[in-house]
């Protein structure tokens, strides 16, 4: 049986579609608005530098192929490197001889997804619009003047320090909307080598039993999880000691704070569906002073704890353990990236779809030191919201976080089978640079000569051809690692729709012609 598949990204700017060649047969009917391969990749270098035997651009129009490629299946995709969203509809031309006498079959594969399993575990809200607003705050406080605050302090930095016994209380800043802030009592109720474990019960519907009494053996568990990954992780993903001397930050605390109380006030709401599970809050890395400047220019409330701390729901860590520790290894890459980047480099804020990229990356190495099997973790149903949403790409997380989740850990996955595994991870977290340039710096180490625009291509060919399917092992100082082995097609959603938008770094199916059968 031949096939020939329709995958897809567009550009909003660019055009950029291609051909990949393997298995069945296929070339192309002549066309007056035919182009050759080179005519049609000219006006691309990514993509010239990707184009091979296997791998071609083709243009919007038609772009003849080799007879040589008969006995062959072609596979479209097209790419999104844009800023904006563009129609999908047009996938570009590529057409078998004698198309009207083929007897064809048009099939759905995200309607009818041969040998895969509908994924029915829980599906979490994280905390992207935290990561959003905080990114964004800590850009502004980047841009004032630090002339100000230089002299906050030398060597020894500004550290607010808290009471270590475990019983006593401590006043911490929350927010249940990132807008308004409120100092409130917390209490210290575990402490591990390298955590604090506070809590403020603010759950009052007592239906849901979430109160200190029933969660008090969990608060030595989750010290216990935190402690088993916090030299682990850092062995790849950066030191989460503060080199910074600038007087904009705090000096490395002895211990991170974790602070658990009902993240949105919403415990109820949790109760009946999906919820926030935690988030790590970059304002909490900066001094008082600087904060205080940003407070007067835009007359906001923004409060700094003086810690490096996360924050996690007390709902979910009563009835949803394992999540909320796959959680503390998500959220403490966030505050690891933060610090290796922006604070000890001096680089801009990271982009929300790097550093979920990483924190899905680190979830994925690292959730076996916890104890959590790949099948249970969160990274399965993020692969059904890539099949889903796939066209919705990593970069906009304004209309669809899920959307952002699945396409960005799966380009991450991709990244680290396809360049080195855990060595390359390891790179890309410490290389001190963000986003693009950070991909393209580690990508540079490989020896490869490919940067971000380039393995953006070949992206899309891992995804068809099973490269992404094999566990990787490798090492890190003296820990072993495992990044999973995935197989996309493996989780899907039922989906009906005959067109849908592309989205800048996305990439889609044409649901019209998603599968053509004909006889051998």
């Amino acid at each position: 049986m031949q096939t020939i598949k329709n995958k897809i990204r567009t550009d909003a700017v660019i055009f950029a579609a291609v051909c990949i060649i393997t298995g069945c047969g296929f070339f192309e009917e002549s066309s007056s608005s035919e182009k050759t391969v080179f005519e049609a990749t000219s006006s691309d270098a990514a993509a010239c530098k990707v184009s091979g035997d296997d791998f071609l651009l083709v243009s919007a129009d038609l772009t003849r192929i080799s007879e040589s490629n008969v006995e062959k299946t072609a596979y479209l995709i097209a790419y999104n490197t844009g800023a904006e969203s563009i129609s999908s509809e047009n996938t570009g031309g590529a057409y078998l001889y004698n198309i009207s006498s083929l007897s064809a079959e048009v099939e759905n594969e995200f309607q009818t997804c041969a040998n895969s399993e509908h994924y029915t575990g829980i599906q979490e809200n994280n905390s992207d619009f935290y990561i959003q607003q905080n990114c964004e705050i800590a850009r502004k406080l980047q841009n004032l003047s630090l002339e100000q605050t230089a002299g906050i302090r030398s060597v020894e930095a500004v550290q607010l320090r808290r009471t270590c016994t475990v019983g006593e209380t401590a006043a911490f800043y929350i927010s249940y909307d990132e807008r308004t802030y409120q100092e409130v009592e917390f209490t210290l109720e575990a402490s591990g080598e390298n955590c604090n474990i506070w809590y403020y019960d603010d759950i009052s519907d007592v239906s849901l039993d979430v109160s200190e009494s029933a969660l008090d053996e969990t608060f030595d568990v989750l010290a216990e999880k935190f402690d088993s990954v916090f030299y682990v992780e850092q062995t790849v993903f950066g030191s989460y000691e503060i080199e910074n001397k600038n007087g904009a930050f705090i000096s490395t605390p002895e211990k991170i704070d974790i602070l658990i109380f009902d993240l949105e006030n919403d415990a109820r709401s949790s109760a009946n569906g999906g919820g926030t599970y935690g988030f790590f809050n970059i304002v909490d890395i900066y001094t008082e002073e600087p904060v205080n400047r940003l407070n007067e220019k835009e007359s906001a409330g923004y409060r700094t704890n003086q810690a490096e701390c996360f924050y996690i729901d007390a709902y979910f860590l009563k009835n949803r353990p394992d999540k909320i520790y796959e959680t503390l290894v998500h959220e403490f890459q966030h505050l690891l990236g933060f610090i290796n980047t922006a604070v000890n480099e001096g680089a801009a804020v990271y982009e929300t779809w790097y550093t979920e990229m990483m924190s899905q990356l680190a979830e994925d190495i690292l959730i076996s030191y916890l104890g959590i099997k790949y099948e249970d973790s969160f990274l399965p149903g993020r692969m059904s919201w890539c099949n889903l949403y796939h066209n919705l790409g990593f970069y906009d997380w304004n209309n669809n976080e899920s959307a952002g989740y699945g396409n960005a850990y799966l380009f991450g996955s991709y990244l680290a089978h396809s360049y080195g595994g855990i060595d390359f991870i390891r790179a890309l977290a410490q290389c001190g640079k963000i986003n693009e340039e950070a991909v393209t710096f580690a990508l540079k180490q490989t020896g490869k000569n490919d940067d971000f625009y380039t393995a953006f291509y070949k992206w899309g060919k891992s995804v068809l051809d099973g490269s992404l399917e094999n566990e990787i092992e490798g090492n890190a100082g003296n820990y072993d690692f495992t990044l999973h082995g995935i197989n996309v097609w493996d989780y899907s959603y039922n989906v009906n729709r005959s067109s849908i938008a592309l989205n800048y770094y996305g990439y889609t199916e044409n649901y019209e012609n998603s599968e053509v059968f004909c006889p051998k």
